[in-house]
C-alpha cells in the first residue's frame, strides 16, 4: 500500500479482507482450486504481495455488487393496488396514497368547518 490517507487504506485492508474471505471460499468450495492451493503452498509459490492485489481486486467487485444489491433492496418501490391507480393508469406509489389520504383529510376539515359556520349563522327571515 502507499502512502495515502488513513480512510484509504482502511478501505483497501477491508477490500483485501472482503477479498480473502471470499477466496478462501471458492477454494474450500472448489476441490480443484483447493488442490493448487496445496500445491501452491507446498511448493513455496505463495507470493504474498499478488495474493493481496488479486484479494484487493475481489474485495472491490464484492464490495460493488453488495452496494449495487443494497441500492436496489433500498430503493422505493411504487405499491400496486387494485382501486387506486395514478391519473397515467399506472400503479400508485405510498407518496400518492399519501398525499390522497392527505388531501381527504383536509377535505373532511372543510366539510365540519363550513358545517360549523352555516351553523353559527342566525336564521334569515
Amino acid at each position: 500500500m502507499n502512502n495515502t490517507s488513513p480512510l484509504a487504506s482502511i478501505q483497501q485492508s477491508f477490500r483485501i479482507a472482503l477479498g480473502a474471505a471470499a477466496a478462501l471460499g471458492e477454494t474450500i468450495l472448489d476441490p480443484q482450486k483447493r488442490q493448487e492451493a496445496l500445491v501452491e503452498l507446498q511448493e513455496n509459490r505463495f507470493d504474498l504481495a499478488q495474493k493481496t492485489q488479486i484479494w484487493a481486486e475481489k474485495g472491490e467487485a464484492a464490495e460493488l455488487t453488495a452496494r449495487q444489491v443494497l441500492e436496489k433492496v433500498l430503493q422505493p418501490q411504487p405499491i400496486r393496488t387494485n382501486s387506486a391507480t395514478s391519473p397515467g393508469g399506472g400503479t400508485t406509489t405510498a407518496a400518492d396514497i399519501h398525499q390522497k389520504t392527505e388531501i381527504q383529510a383536509l377535505i373532511g376539515e372543510i366539510v365540519l368547518l363550513r358545517t360549523e359556520l352555516e351553523q353559527s349563522r342566525p336564521p334569515q327571515l
